[in-house]
């Protein structure tokens, strides 16, 4: 089984003027990626091939820049292109990533996702407990599962648990 897995994390607050940049986010890619991410060891314990995507988290602020939502975008759909016979796609996302003259990066995210691996790939997603969901995100994803507390102490356990549901598929 092989799994695709990633992490684009940002809360955007609309009424907040500062603009989310590139240099907004912490960033990794590949190997650095696949080390950040919890559920890396979960799914290497169950034989699966895990390919890393990006991690990207930024802090709460305002919304993203267009040029800096794409670069990731496009880092992520990139790592997914160069990728053949995927068994399923597991992201952790804010769920209220606003982002300048696009609107949900959820949303914008997934659908580019859905149009490069159509609708046979599993896709799970792992999102905040205050998370803002767009209509198209349960459209596009077969999995979703918030965070329960506040503060996220439960963040590691739905991770797992958003990964065992796709393992499952």
């Amino acid at each position: 089984m092989k799994i695709a897995i990633g992490l684009f994390y940002q809360e955007s607050t609309t009424f907040n003027p500062f603009i989310m940049e590139k240099e907004s986010f912490t960033f990794f890619e590949g190997q650095e990626a696949k080390e950040r991410i919890s559920i890396t060891e979960y799914l290497e314990n169950k034989d699966i091939e895990v390919v890393p995507t990006i991690y990207a988290n930024a802090i709460s602020a305002g919304c993203v820049s267009e040029e800096a939502y794409r670069f990731f975008a496009d880092k992520l759909i990139n790592a997914l292109k160069k990728e053949k016979d995927l068994d399923g796609i597991w992201l952790h996302l804010h769920g209220a990533m606003e982002v300048v003259n696009i609107g949900s990066g959820e949303a914008a995210l997934l659908k580019e996702i859905r149009d490069l691996v159509g609708n046979d790939i599993p896709i799970s997603l792992t999102v905040d407990l205050h998370a803002n969901i767009h209509d198209d995100v349960p459209k596009l994803a077969n999995i979703i599962r918030s965070y329960r507390t506040a503060p996220h102490v439960d963040q590691e356990e739905t991770e797992r648990i958003t990964a065992e549901l796709l393992v499952d598929c």
